[in-house]
């Protein structure tokens, strides 16, 4: 079965470059993880949706694996939103996720316990946060 990696560090905003332990990793099962932009932003995760969108260290291309950063002060901006979201829309909204309620359990488990606890030891270390993305797309 095909299945998407996610390993996160809190990074040192003057030099992007993992250099210690990750403060996280995920499985997520199945495709498609990459295609969350969309779902983020309807549901006004709007920093969320940057992080996930824009590959680092350029705007420009779909490399793969794929690396998002957010600096300390977008670290904040995705904590405040994900703090104030509804979680129960991933459930009721779910047809704007790329398998839809398929993917309901894994996306709510991704923004109320892995992003929140990664986003904590970034802002805890007064770092930014790398997360990158690896494995089937």
């Amino acid at each position: 079965m095909a299945e998407q990696y996610l390993t996160a560090y809190a990074v040192d905003p003057s030099r992007v470059v993992p250099t210690d332990p990750p403060v996280g990793k995920a499985t997520l099962p199945g495709r498609h993880w990459d295609e969350l932009t969309p779902a983020f932003a309807a549901w006004g995760l709007t920093a969320l949706a940057d992080l996930w969108s824009r590959p680092w260290p350029t705007t420009a291309g779909d490399p793969w694996p794929f690396p998002m950063y957010a600096d300390p002060a977008h670290v904040a901006r995705i904590e405040a939103e994900l703090a104030a979201f509804d979680i129960t829309r991933v459930h009721d909204e779910c047809d704007l996720l790329p398998d839809g309620d398929d993917d309901a359990d894994e996306v709510a488990w991704l923004l109320t316990e892995k992003l929140p606890q990664w986003l904590q030891a970034a802002r805890t270390s007064a770092r930014g946060l790398y997360i990158l993305r690896d494995g089937a797309k």
